[in-house]
């Protein structure tokens, strides 16, 4: 089994006065399905199913999130599995990609021939750091304690470590490490910080794919934005998840810096 992990489309159809501090840099990257070529070029790209960890649209409207359904739909013969992330449109995500909530939760749990994914919903209005309620975790533990035969990973948007990247990693009760600790998870997904990430979590495998945006790093002028698109194709074998990041051969392309004085 092999699947595709992608994240962070940040996809619009039309840019204009859309992005708010970031529409220069929305506005002059390349459009992330080209990203997504690119980094698939030369390859089969035949999948089990591929997983989009959120911030599939800027804030998007119906359009938007349609124009990316049939996207995936056309590059992809395999179910594609999506969660949303802090930029996201929850609403129209829901209604375009036919998702519900449960007890009030954007929760998902999705088996497939080999695997079960569940994805769960880490965004919330008041935390664009992320947040992970208490009804989050009662949703989980329940999913969890279920046993249906199928080793299981969990996807969500924002990122868990704090020592992992410079944002802040999402707010979490003890319950949530508990919970995963104590299950027999095979691995947590996620996406938000644009950078691929392997290490883990509460004693699981934990991996955040890149983006197919932008990208951001400090250096020495400021704050650098620029255009590095990356993916993760795992490959389920014998009970072990094992990874390939793709990251792009081409020359990073600059999109702009933002200095103290900005």
């Amino acid at each position: 089994m092999k699947f595709l992990h992608i994240s962070d489309l940040h996809k619009l159809n039309d840019y204009t006065d859309k992005g708010g501090i970031y529409h220069n840099i929305l506005e002059r990257m390349s459009d992330p399905f080209a990203q997504l070529k690119k980094l698939l070029r030369n390859r089969d790209n035949v999948f089990d199913f591929v997983i989009v960890s959120g911030d599939i649209c800027e804030y998007g409207d119906e359009e938007d999130y349609f124009s990316v359904k049939k996207q995936l739909e056309c590059l992809f013969s395999c179910p594609v599995l999506v969660c949303s992330g802090n930029h996201d449109n929850k609403e129209k995500l829901m209604q375009v990609f036919g998702k519900k909530t449960v007890q009030g939760e954007l929760f998902e749990e999705i088996l497939l021939d080999e695997i079960r994914i569940i994805l769960f919903d880490s965004s919330h209005p008041e935390y664009n750091d992320g947040y992970i309620s208490s009804r989050t975790c009662a949703l989980l533990k329940e999913a969890l304690d279920r046993d249906c035969g199928l080793p299981t990973i969990a996807v969500t948007h924002h990122h868990l470590l704090k020592e992992q990247f410079a944002m802040p990693c999402a707010a979490y009760p003890k319950e949530f490490q508990d919970i995963v600790a104590g299950s027999d998870l095979l691995a947590i997904l996620n996406g938000h910080t644009h950078h691929i990430y392997h290490g883990t979590f509460a004693g699981k495998d934990y991996h955040t794919t890149g983006s197919l945006s932008f990208v951001a790093d400090t250096t020495e002028q400021g704050l650098c934005f620029y255009e590095h698109p990356s993916a993760v194709i795992y490959t389920f074998d014998q009970g072990k998840l094992v990874w390939e990041d793709l990251d792009s051969k081409e020359e990073d392309k600059e999109l702009e810096i933002w200095t103290e004085d900005r």
